[in-house]
């Protein structure tokens, strides 16, 4: 098992995990990050907050260096810019 951190980004703000969370691998840790992003759009469409889409969480193993990052628009399925 890996120990991963979900920082979240937001309007360049970034909210640091400190604690972090045990996982099997990067695939699951994924799975978990898009589902936290979705939780957050809903949050922030509830309470009536602008919507960042190009909010993300970033994915941070312990002991390595670099990211996976998950944004917003990835996990809601959006399009972002004009459709045509």
């Amino acid at each position: 098992m890996a120990h991963y951190h979900f920082h979240t980004r937001i309007a360049g703000e970034i909210v640091l995990d400190e604690e972090g969370q045990e996982l099997p691998n990067i695939e699951v840790a994924a799975s978990e990050a898009i589902l936290s992003a979705r939780e957050l759009v809903c949050q922030r469409i509830h309470q009536g907050l602008p919507l960042d889409l190009s909010g993300e969480i970033l994915i941070a193993e312990k002991g390595k260096h670099g990211f996976t990052s998950v944004t917003f628009a990835a996990a809601i399925g959006a399009t972002v810019g004009r459709s045509s």
